[in-house]
C-alpha cells in the first residue's frame, strides 16, 4: 500500500539508541540467519548492505564474506557502526553514505546486496531495484527483508514511510521486471509490539531472495 508522506525521518537523532530495542535486535538476528540459510555466502563474496543502519545485519554477515560495504543515508547510523567495527577490530567492513533515491549506483559490483527494513521508506521501488541490478554481478543475490502489507499501525510516527508493507506478489513483479530469477519468499520474523489503543500487534516480516539473471 502506497502512502503520500513527503517527510524524512531523522535517523541521525535515533542512531545512539537504535540498538536499545530488544525486538529490533531479535528481528535483525532472524533476518541475518535467513539470509545465511538462503544464500550460503563464502569468503569470495563482496556484499552491499543498503540501508544498513547501525549494522545489525552487517555485523552478523561479515564473518562469512570477503567484504561488506555498509551504506546508509544517515551519517549518525554509520558512525555507530564504524565505532562498533573499530572496537571489534573488524577490517572487512567499509561504511559509505549513500542515498539511492538521489545518488547514482556505486561503480563497484557485488556478489550480494542486502536491504533490510528499508524498502518501505522508498517511493520508487522499480528505480531502486534497477540500481541494485546495476551493482550486482550476474548470478548475484538480492535479499530484501520488509513488512508484509499492514494497516499502517506498525509505525507510531509515519514520517518517512512510503508503503505500509508490501504484497508479496506485487513485489515479486518488480523483481522479475528487474531481471531476477529464482525468487523465493519466506517469513523471517513476526514483530510483536504495542500499537494504538493499547493492544499488542503482530506484523510479519518477509525475506525475499532472487538471483540476477546471467544474461
Amino acid at each position: 500500500m502506497n502512502i503520500n508522506d513527503t517527510g524524512k525521518r531523522d535517523f541521525d537523532k535515533e542512531a545512539p539508541t537504535w540498538e536499545d530495542n530488544p525486538e529490533r535486535l531479535r528481528m535483525a538476528s532472524a533476518i541475518a540467519s535467513g539470509i545465511l540459510e538462503q544464500t550460503s555466502p563464502d569468503q569470495t563474496m563482496d556484499v552491499l548492505d543498503y540501508g544498513c543502519g547501525t549494522g545489525l545485519i552487517t555485523m552478523a554477515l561479515q564473518p562469512y564474506v570477503r567484504s561488506i560495504t555498509a551504506a546508509d543515508s544517515s551519517i549518525g547510523m554509520l558512525e555507530v557502526l564504524a565505532a562498533k567495527a573499530g572496537e571489534a577490530g573488524i577490517t572487512n567492513v567499509t561504511t559509505r553514505q549513500l542515498d539511492l533515491e538521489t545518488d547514482d549506483p556505486l561503480s563497484a559490483c557485488f556478489h550480494m546486496i542486502v536491504c533490510s527494513m528499508t524498502l518501505h521508506h522508498i517511493e520508487d521501488i522499480a528505480g531502486l531495484i534497477h540500481k541494485f541490478t546495476a551493482m550486482l554481478h550476474p548470478g548475484g543475490y538480492l535479499c530484501i527483508a520488509d513488512l508484509d502489507e499492514e494497516d499502517g499501525s506498525f509505525h507510531a510516527d509515519p514520517t518517512g514511510v512510503k508503503h505500509f508493507g508490501f504484497n508479496r506478489e506485487y513485489l515479486a513483479g518488480f523483481l522479475e521486471s528487474g531481471g531476477f530469477q529464482d525468487i523465493k519468499f519466506n517469513t523471517a520474523y513476526v514483530v510483536t509490539k504495542p500499537v494504538q489503543g493499547g493492544r499488542m500487534g503482530e506484523f510479519s516480516v518477509f525475506l525475499v531472495t532472487g538471483k540476477r539473471a546471467r544474461y
